[in-house]
């Protein structure tokens, strides 16, 4: 730090001079990121004094500050206004020079007011001081760190300024930073966004068919910025194209920003693009992602969850790919999971089946209507495996490549026969007997409908109560008790893996059985309301 002086401190000049590579944390570099962007945005609207930014490159920055500066930028972050209710909110309009919609600005808002500020009544003071100044201070906070700057003293770091960070620790060593450090920690808010986690709320009723997910807590994902020059010079151009607000009915909170898993804001952030570009921008831009899960708590955020994330590109384009073709949220949290452990699809699959109602995974009247069903994303998933396996096929690639793919349509095909053969046998009438509508699509028969429900309902019981032998039983006697057709090198890929991969095969097997339950409904099908036309 280089400090030109006077006679009188008012009129010195100060230059902090930043390195990314000896800021400590996320919050320190995406800091300086969100200073930069603090100026710029100012500057932008032609607001005065401002800090002048000596230089700036890839690997770091010199701003040079002035009393009246620094006042300038302090006023711009903690400028307040009223929200519709009268309360004292940010009014963060360096946020809409960035670009960002309105509904994610005030996600923003409500994640600084109602989680970062909330946990004591002093934390909103400085802004609400700004808008009563006549309850200020004798001294601004602006005011105490532009001395702290001028000593080079050392500060506190408390929750207010790293969530979860704790003023001292169990041996009552405290936490404290520079204040040229302490400065970057006002800022890091900045450039980080915002989503908001959900969880399956029961309702009053307690039917199992009026559940729904409801918003739980907020995530904030802070950039590790890795090429400073290039990240503040791009952002006011990729929040415009990146962030929509798009939220269905009545929500307050853009669906953008609605997650299924608190790892899928890492995700969401690195994989901002300019509109029609495949590429993703932000993964030259920031080294990783510090993923904080957090809500409301006594005193200081209560910190559920905290993770460091780097998303590459092949993780990106598997994650576009789910949430483009995948809506119901607990199908859509167990494949993001699985993509972040590098495990198979299904993985983790019994634990879903055991921990919720079996009316959420087989179509029925008691499936719950406002939950995008579990049962049509499992049908379009096989169906998606089942296009992919053609392609691999086309273009020469070996069985054995191919064996877990396969494996999953064989016992799709296995328990559809059975679910086919034997809703026939119960209702009376067969396949062919069906009808299309003026579209093409077939038009299901009631009875056949409510026999598919009761196969695939009874089906699904089993085979979730049944392990080890008593699921090899179940499957070799019951779902293969109806005619079926095999090649004999598919007959040996299910045989091989009911012998060293039951837990596979059952689980194929339940979700299988899952997407069969499920029936497209037409204008003609005057009992089934459930659902939405495929």
């Amino acid at each position: 730090m280089r400090r030109k002086t006077t006679q009188d401190d008012t009129d010195d000049t100060l230059t902090l001079s930043y390195n990314l590579f000896d800021l400590p944390t996320a919050q320190h570099k995406a800091g300086l990121a969100g200073l930069l962007v603090m100026i710029e945005s100012m500057k932008r609207r032609e607001l005065e004094p401002l800090p002048e930014i000596v230089d700036l490159g890839p690997d770091g920055a010199a701003i040079s500050l002035t009393r009246e500066s620094l006042q300038s930028v302090y006023n711009e972050f903690f400028a307040p206004q009223k929200d519709k209710n009268g309360k004292i909110v940010p009014k963060a309009a360096f946020l809409e020079v960035m670009g960002m919609p309105p509904l994610w600005l005030a996600l923003w808002r409500d994640i600084i007011k109602g989680v970062l500020r909330a946990g004591a009544p002093a934390q909103m003071n400085p802004f609400k001081y700004r808008y009563f100044p006549e309850k200020r201070p004798k001294e601004w906070d602006w005011e105490k760190m532009w001395q702290s700057l001028l000593k080079q003293e050392t500060m506190g770091i408390c929750g207010t300024h790293i969530p979860g960070n704790e003023s001292a620790n169990a041996e009552k060593v405290e936490s404290t930073a520079s204040a040229q450090q302490m400065l970057l920690l006002l800022f890091w808010p900045v450039v980080s966004l915002p989503y908001v986690t959900q969880e399956l709320t029961i309702p009053k009723s307690r039917r199992i068919q009026d559940y729904l997910f409801s918003y739980y807590a907020y995530v904030i994902a802070t950039p590790e910025v890795s090429c400073l020059d290039e990240f503040t010079r791009e952002i006011f151009d990729l929040y415009p194209q990146s962030l929509y607000d798009d939220a269905r009915g009545k929500a307050p909170r853009p669906t953008q920003s609605v997650i299924s898993t608190e790892k899928e804001a890492a995700l969401l952030f690195a994989s901002q693009q300019y509109a029609g570009i495949d590429t993703f921008p932000t993964l030259d831009m920031v080294s990783s992602l510090n993923i904080i899960h957090l809500k409301y708590g006594q005193g200081s955020p209560d910190i559920l969850e905290e993770s460091i994330i780097a998303p590459d590109e092949s993780l990106l384009k598997l994650y576009k790919r789910i949430t483009s073709s995948y809506f119901n949220p607990l199908f859509k949290r167990q494949l993001i999971e699985n993509l972040f452990m590098q495990q198979s699809w299904y993985h983790g699959m019994h634990d879903l089946f055991a921990n919720h109602p079996k009316e959420f995974f087989i179509q029925c009247p008691e499936s719950p209507k406002k939950i995008y069903g579990f049962f049509r994303d499992v049908k379009k998933k096989f169906f998606s495996i089942q296009e992919d396996n053609q392609m691999d096929m086309e273009g020469y690639m070996s069985v054995e490549e191919n064996k877990e793919e396969l494996l999953a349509l064989r016992i799709r095909g296995l328990v559809r026969q059975y679910v086919q053969r034997k809703a026939e046998s119960k209702s009376g009438v067969t396949f062919k007997e069906f009808k299309k509508d003026e579209k093409g699509k077939t038009i299901y028969p009631t009875t056949y409908r409510e026999a598919v429900e009761k196969v695939c309902m009874d089906a699904f019981l089993a085979l979730r109560g049944r392990r080890e032998q008593d699921f090899v039983e179940y499957f070799t006697g019951t779902l293969c008790s109806v005619p079926q057709y095999l090649p004999e090198d598919d007959f040996l890929l299910v045989s091989q893996a009911l012998i060293n991969e039951r837990d596979k095969v059952k689980a194929l097997s339940m979700l299988a059985v899952s997407s069969c339950s499920y029936l497209p409904v037409n204008k003609e099908n005057t009992k089934d309301n459930q659902g939405e036309k495929s």
